[in-house]
């Protein structure tokens, strides 16, 4: 389970929740760095780890258009700050869902995959070599209505090695396209 909860924080999900246009950046009292551009229903980018939200830069401007887009930085990483003790990076996107006023699910998502309603899209490139592709079937198979999107030619840093594939497979999964 481990795995998986790992990989959910770097998957892109669609969250309910109308929005104000933003473009600025902001801290949760813990010192969370998160920033949000766009209006509408939001959508949520988690990095992965060793990574920060400018991994999200070539992708977040074209998805913004018509939507909230919110990047944050993970504990320990990019613009937040070290917290002195524990880290839980499921906290932390708790904590982001509270400062922007977004419905969260409880008990964790990895427990409760099979009751999950928001869409949900996995994207992994065909070149990724890390363990995301394997956990990526199971997830779908247990998440009504997930899909999955392999991106060819794609490595594990898809919103990096190929951003235009990302935005339209995003804007496809969200009725864009």
């Amino acid at each position: 389970m481990a795995s998986r909860g790992a990989l959910l924080l770097t998957l892109i999900a669609f969250l309910n929740g109308a929005g104000v246009a933003q473009t600025d950046s902001a801290r949760t009292a813990s010192g969370l760095w998160y920033a949000q551009r766009g209006q509408g229903a939001a959508l949520l980018l988690v990095h992965g780890s060793n990574l920060d939200s400018r991994s999200f830069d070539w992708i977040a401007p074209p998805l913004a258009e018509g939507r909230r887009v919110v990047v944050m930085d993970l504990r320990l990483h990019g613009r937040s700050t070290d917290p002195g003790g524990p880290v839980s990076w499921e906290r932390d996107l708790l904590e982001v869902f509270d400062a922007l006023g977004l419905v969260r699910a409880s008990p964790p998502a990895t427990e409760r995959l099979d009751r999950l309603s928001a869409p949900l899209l996995v994207v992994v490139g065909d070149s990724d070599l890390t363990y995301a592709p394997k956990v990526a079937d199971p997830l779908v198979q247990e998440v009504r209505g997930a899909r999955r999107v392999t991106l060819q030619r794609c490595g594990h840093l898809a919103p990096v090695d190929c951003p235009e594939q990302v935005v339209r497979a995003v804007e496809a999964f969200l009725g864009r396209e």
